[in-house]
């Protein structure tokens, strides 16, 4: 690897990945020896390079790796093997979903770095297809990266730091198909949340925004939701809502205060039982879930008590979850 490390905590380097992680992927897939699927195969093949963080070309005699993976099976199945790496380090692989920070991302496993440079990293990860139907680049294929272990939350998912020189990227975006053999489709849901005109309820580009993760069946409501540009200092709640107004029998899912610049993160496991509710004016279409202002809800009573729409965010599109007890 390149002998200086550049490092970055998130915050500190958030607007500096804006600018550069959208342009890891190379163009690869020119030369045999680059292409992903060979022939009819179902096994594809993806080389990882060190590039030059400044140009993004690909280092000569830089650290690589492989990985060797089914294109269509159950699970993402694979083997990854680095080299030329910093000895004794921890490198976790992992589906990097853009834009920064990576929310949702996917750690596929993770390995230390021998005396001799080589990681080994095997696997068979839940990822459903990939790239997510979320993921910035969705039309064209999905990122696969090596980094080190402590720039990455695998609970949050996100990236947490920002080290580009100690880092493989992918010579070329891949795909991946889950098939419904075996394990079926995959227990894993995204939902974006956006603010949005209270008039027209069309979603406004570049406003605070989050996404949530979350089991699509299951004994609990079990999720993980990161907002972002949000109002620093605000305590927001993230909630179920059945209609009608004020939302009688609301579920408050869990809260958080926004940080300093703008995040806030909200992780639980709430008993909510199916959603949506048989009771909500929208059963058997799916469920409506918000972000709001913690004071603008009472989780006793199960209702909204106040009404400050532009400093929401609301669901994209509705979901379903299913209570397994």
């Amino acid at each position: 690897m390149l002998t200086r490390r550049v490092c970055c905590g998130l915050t500190a380097c958030a607007l500096l990945a804006l600018v550069v992680a959208p342009a890891f992927a190379g163009e690869g897939g020119k030369k045999g020896r680059h292409r992903v699927r060979s022939g009819a195969s179902n096994v594809g093949h993806l080389y990882l390079v060190e590039k030059d963080p400044e140009t993004w070309d690909p280092i000569k005699r830089g650290a690589w790796g492989k990985m060797t993976f089914r294109m269509e099976a159950p699970v993402f199945d694979f083997v990854f093997n680095g080299h030329h790496l910093e000895a004794d380090w921890s490198y976790t692989l992992i589906y990097y979903p853009d834009p920064w920070p990576g929310d949702g991302l996917i750690c596929l496993g993770e390995g230390v770095a021998d005396e001799h440079g080589d990681v080994h990293i095997q696997n068979e990860v839940d990822t459903g297809s990939l790239p997510a139907e979320w993921d910035d680049n969705y039309d064209m294929g999905a990122k696969i990266w090596l980094v080190a272990s402590a720039d990455v939350d695998c609970d949050l998912p996100q990236m947490i730091g920002w080290a580009p020189t100690e880092y493989l990227f992918e010579w070329q975006l891949i795909t991946y198909t889950q098939t419904e053999a075996g394990h079926g489709h995959s227990n894993v849901g995204h939902l974006n949340l956006y603010t949005k005109d209270p008039d027209t309820w069309e979603i406004i580009e570049g406003a605070p925004w989050g996404r949530m993760k979350f089991d699509l069946a299951g004994p609990e409501f079990d999720f993980v939701f990161n907002g972002h540009l949000l109002a620093p200092d605000a305590m927001y709640t993230l909630l179920y809502y059945p209609d009608p107004w004020p939302g009688d029998g609301l579920m408050c899912l869990g809260n958080g205060m926004v940080d300093e610049y703008g995040d806030v993160h909200i992780k639980a496991a709430v008993d909510t039982g199916t959603l949506p509710a048989a009771a909500d004016d929208n059963y058997g279409a799916g469920a409506k879930i918000w972000l709001v202002l913690s004071d603008d809800v009472d989780c006793d009573m199960q209702q909204m008590i106040g009404w400050n729409p532009t400093m929401y965010l609301f669901e994209e599109e509705l979901i379903t979850y299913t209570d397994t007890d």
